[in-house]
């Protein structure tokens, strides 16, 4: 699965809410028969990496992301 968008206002962020949902979201997919949970996020968007690391997402070398715009 893809997780496509996380946002959170600006007032509330900072508070662990998103690592929260981090955290609960593969548990609740495992349980439906998911098998991995992958996200695009930017390089150099270290607060966003450091979020993603701790949540247990892990970069793939050997991958990218493609898109094609319309």
């Amino acid at each position: 699965g893809f997780v496509d968008e996380i946002y959170l206002r600006p007032a509330v962020r900072g508070r662990g809410i998103a690592s929260e949902v981090l955290n609960a979201l593969p548990k609740a997919l495992a349980s439906a028969g998911l098998r991995a949970l992958h996200l695009e996020v930017e390089r150099n968007d270290s607060k966003a990496v450091k979020l993603y690391t701790r949540a247990g997402f892990k970069p793939r070398q050997s991958y990218m992301l493609m898109s094609k715009k319309l």
